[in-house]
């Protein structure tokens, strides 16, 4: 997959496997506690970086509310490599936590439940074109989970 159609903004919309994220959501719609519920919608950023010949720059953000309250941001930082078999996935170098309100707050550098998700890249699989050119989906595959969605507004 070229590394120009990556280009852009990708919002979630899918992923075939169950994490903390989907539990919490089906169990708060229930009317139980949780701790940690997802807010807005995960958004990926794939931008050139530079140079025509450099790698193209991710930057990942997933928005969480603590006690339904307290707003938590993770920040996933990496790079879009291409490899010359035509194949390219998404190499995560840095992951930050925001937990608290602009001015009154603490970051968190490195936090451990985005640092195991770091570990392993992400292989682009596809890239499916619906009938509208705006409504593209690309396919994620992350090795230590599954296949994640996206699709580009």
């Amino acid at each position: 997959m070229k590394a120009l159609e990556v280009e852009g903004d990708w919002y979630f919309c899918f992923r075939d496997y169950i994490n903390e994220e989907e539990l919490s959501a089906m169990a708060s719609s229930r009317g139980a506690f949780t701790p940690l519920r997802l807010r807005g919608t995960t958004r990926l950023s794939v931008k050139r970086s530079g140079s025509e010949n450099s790698n193209m720059q991710a930057l990942l953000v997933d928005t969480f509310e603590l006690l339904g309250v307290v707003p938590v941001r993770i920040t996933w930082l990496g790079k879009l490599v291409c490899f010359g078999n035509n194949s390219s996935e998404l190499q995560w170098d840095d992951t930050e936590m925001f937990i608290g309100w602009d001015g009154l707050g603490r970051t968190v550098k490195r936090p451990a439940p985005a640092e195991r998700l770091r570990q392993q890249p992400w292989e682009l699989r596809a890239q499916l074109n619906t009938d509208s050119k705006s409504n593209r989906i690309l396919s994620l595959y992350r090795k230590s989970g599954g296949t994640l969605a996206y699709r580009k507004l």
